[in-house]
C-alpha cells in the first residue's frame, strides 16, 4: 500500500505551521510509571533478543528516569525509544501522540508503522551498495547519466562529470535549497520537485553552481535519483527490490512507500514508513557491518565506506550523518540516520549500541535524551 503526493504536501504544510507544533505539545503525556515496573523487552524471535540493561552494562535507573520524564510530558511528542546493546534489545517503550503526516492522535505500539522521513536516505544507500555488489551498478564512479540517457540534454555542464558518489555524498554541485524555506513554501526545492511534471528532469536540470565533489548541499532530490537508479539497474520497482533484497532478509514484512510522479516513483529520499523495531534491525545490520543472523546482506566494505567521511566538513558519508560524542573517558564515533520530526537511528560501534527514536519533534529532544540518558547509562 502506498501514499500519494497529496498527503506529502499536507505534511509540508504541517511542518510550516507553528500552531501545529504548539497543539501537539499541550498537556503532559500520561502512562504507567516505568521505574520498578521495568519489563525486559519481549523476545519475539526476530533477531533482536530481549535482555536486562544490567546484563549489557547499562544503568536501569537512568533509563527508567528517561522514560518517566517522557511520560510526564517533559519531552513531548516522542513516540518511541528503543535501545539495543551487545546482542540484546534492552529498552522498548512507546508513547501516545500525533503523527506528523496525518495529525491523528494514536497510542503508538510496536505494530504501528511510523513515518521515518529522511531515515529513508540511509536505506537507499544500502540499496546502492547491494546493487554494486550484484554487478548491476558498476561502481560509485559510474556516471549518473548512464541511467538517464533521455535527460542528457537538460544537464548544465558536462553530463558525465556527475558520478553516483556525488549523489551519495550530496556533493553534486547542483543548485538546491530545501533548508532556507519551509517545505510548504513554493520556493523550497523539495516542494518544487514533488509538484514538478517530471521530478527526474527537475533535479537533473538544476543549474550547476559548484564542481561535483567540492561542496555539500543537502538534497532529497539526489536521494530520489538514487532510488530510481537502483530501479533502472535492477529492472524492478524500488519498493520491490528493497522488499526482496533488504526487508525480507531482515524479517521486515510491513512497510509503506510514498509514491509520486503519478505513482511511477517511490520517494527513496523521505517516503518510507517502518515500525521502530524494524528501524532497530536496520541499525543493528550496520552495527554488524552488514551481517544479520550470520548472513551478509549489505557488503561490509560498503558499510565502512558509507559511514566514513565522504563530503567536505567531515560530517557526512554516503547518506549517513557522522559525529563524535565527547565523554569524560574517550571520544566515541557514531553514525546516524535522521529524519524530520525526530526520527533517528544512532549507531555506536565502540559501544555496540543502537538507539532508535520516533516522534513529532520540533526541538532537540532525542539528542538530549540520547546523550544525557542513553550514552550516560553505558559502562
Amino acid at each position: 500500500m502506498t501514499r500519494d503526493m497529496t498527503r506529502w504536501l499536507w505534511v509540508s504544510a504541517a511542518v510550516a505551521s507553528a500552531s501545529f507544533f504548539a497543539a501537539c505539545s499541550d498537556g503532559p503525556i500520561t502512562g504507567e510509571p516505568f521505574g520498578s515496573d521495568y519489563a525486559v523487552p519481549d523476545d519475539l524471535n526476530d533477531g533482536l533478543g530481549g535482555g536486562h540493561p544490567k546484563s549489557v552494562g547499562m544503568d536501569e535507573a537512568r533509563l527508567a528516569a528517561m522514560v518517566n520524564e517522557i511520560r510526564d510530558g517533559q519531552w513531548p511528542n516522542i513516540h518511541s525509544v528503543l535501545v539495543y546493546r551487545r546482542g540484546q534489545l534492552v529498552l522498548e517503550e512507546y508513547f501516545p501522540g500525533v503523527m506528523l503526516s496525518d495529525n491523528i492522535y494514536r497510542e503508538f505500539d510496536r505494530d504501528t508503522l511510523h513515518d521515518v522521513f529522511s531515515v529513508s536516505k540511509s536505506i537507499v544507500s544500502a540499496a546502492v551498495g547491494m546493487a554494486i555488489e550484484s554487478g548491476v551498478i558498476e561502481s560509485v564512479d559510474q556516471p549518473v547519466m548512464d541511467f538517464f540517457p533521455e535527460y542528457r540534454h537538460v544537464v548544465d555542464g558536462p553530463s558525465d562529470d556527475l558520478k553516483i558518489r556525488h549523489l551519495l555524498s550530496m556533493t553534486t554541485g547542483l543548485e538546491w535549497d530545501e533548508s532556507s524555506a519551509s517545505y510548504a513554501d513554493g520556493s523550497n526545492s523539495h516542494r518544487q520537485m514533488m509538484e514538478a511534471s517530471d521530478p527526474i528532469e527537475f533535479v537533473l536540470s538544476r543549474r550547476s553552481v559548484h564542481t561535483p565533489g567540492e561542496v555539500f548541499t543537502y538534497s532529497t532530490g539526489v536521494s530520489s535519483l538514487l532510488g530510481e537508479i537502483v530501479a533502472r539497474a535492477t529492472g524492478e520497482s524500488y519498493a520491490d527490490y528493497m522488499a526482496r533484497s533488504l526487508f525480507n532478509p531482515l524479517g521486515i514484512d510491513r512497510s509503506n512507500w510514498l509514491q509520486f510522479y503519478q505513482g511511477n516513483l517511490e520517494s527513496a529520499g523521505g517516503g518510507l514508513q517502518l515500525r521502530p523495531r524494524d528501524m532497530t534491525k536496520f541499525g543493528v545490520l550496520y552495527l554488524n557491518r552488514g551481517i544479520w543472523q550470520e548472513r551478509t546482506i549489505v557488503p561490509g566494505d560498503w558499510v565502512d565506506e558509507s559511514t566514513k567521511t565522504q563530503a567536505p566538513g567531515g560530517f557526512y558519508g554516503y547518506q549517513w550523518w557522522l559525529g563524535v560524542t565527547d565523554t569524560e573517558i574517550t571520544n566515541l564515533n557514531f553514525f546516524r540516520a535522521a529524519g524530520l520530526g525526530g526520527q533517528h537511528i544512532f549507531v555506536y560501534p565502540e559501544l555496540q549500541l543502537v538507539a532508535v527514536f520516533t516522534g513529532n519533534q520540533s526541538g532537540t529532544g532525542p539528542h538530549a535524551l540520547w546523550l544525557d540518558y542513553i550514552i550516560a547509562s553505558t559502562s
